[in-house]
């Protein structure tokens, strides 16, 4: 018996340790056509003026962790994928929302984002990649404070894959 109730305890302990041995997915991350990119930084900036709807333009940039951005010549090296997103909010500063896509060529409603792009393999220094375009979705964007934002991504490409993803850190300001 006591055979018996051991072999039960090491196949069920055995199913536990296969479980708990997925492979994690990186906290800074986007999955697209079935790989996962680790984020290794974003970029958010203003266009400064109203969007015509009384609202405000911003750039929502967010980066893989094999480009790096330079803030003095505000230049990205490197190679690795590239999101940017056109975002459109009645508030000024930048804070905590969602973005839904608009696909209309009218002005931008409040909440709405348009104009955005997965630069898939981007070369920095010769700006060759393929440029996906990304369609309907929704980016859930929350500032945790101390200039610290988090972003859920949930988006699909005009070609109908889908692209999600999570970014927290720092959204340097250009």
């Amino acid at each position: 018996m006591k055979i018996k109730n051991l072999l039960k305890f090491l196949f069920l302990l055995s199913i536990v340790l296969l479980l708990d041995c997925k492979k994690d997915k990186p906290e800074n991350h986007i999955i697209y056509d079935g790989t996962t990119y680790s984020m290794g930084g974003g970029l958010l900036s203003s266009s400064g003026t109203s969007n015509g709807s009384g609202g405000y333009n911003y750039f929502l940039t967010l980066y893989s962790s094999g480009l790096t951005y330079d803030a003095v010549s505000k230049k990205m090296s490197g190679s690795g994928e590239l999101m940017f997103f056109l975002l459109s909010s009645y508030t000024s500063p930048f804070g905590s929302r969602t973005y839904k896509y608009n696909n209309t060529n009218t002005i931008q409603a409040s909440g709405t984002y348009s104009g955005c792009w997965l630069k898939h393999n981007l070369n920095a220094s010769t700006n060759i990649c393929t440029n996906i375009e990304l369609y309907t979705g929704t980016l859930d964007i929350i500032d945790t404070g101390a200039s610290v934002f988090s972003v859920n991504i949930t988006i699909n490409t005009t070609d109908g894959k889908p692209i999600t993803g999570y970014y927290k850190g720092p959204l340097v300001r250009d």
